[in-house]
């Protein structure tokens, strides 16, 4: 499977979202020992997000999503 851009949407709940029409503020991308890859902020926040992760080499991340109130983690994988 090839991640190429992902998108986020603040109203569906649980795989994609903190909670359902939630703002989010701040987007992480780490690696499995917890090194930062990419970060995204959005001040005013935002219900969706298109992501490029063309970048990242074949491996599983974390994408943490932040509400402005706590963090959301989710794990996925890229394989290219």
């Amino acid at each position: 499977m090839l991640i190429e851009e992902k998108s986020i949407d603040s109203n569906t709940s649980g795989v994609n979202a903190p909670a359902a029409k939630s703002k989010i503020y701040k987007i992480k991308i780490t690696d499995q020992l917890g090194n930062v890859k990419k970060t995204y902020s959005y001040p005013l926040g935002v219900t969706s997000a298109k992501l490029d992760f063309s970048s990242l080499v074949n491996s599983t991340y974390i994408m943490q999503t932040y509400d402005n109130n706590s963090w959301d983690n989710q794990q996925f994988v890229i394989l290219k």
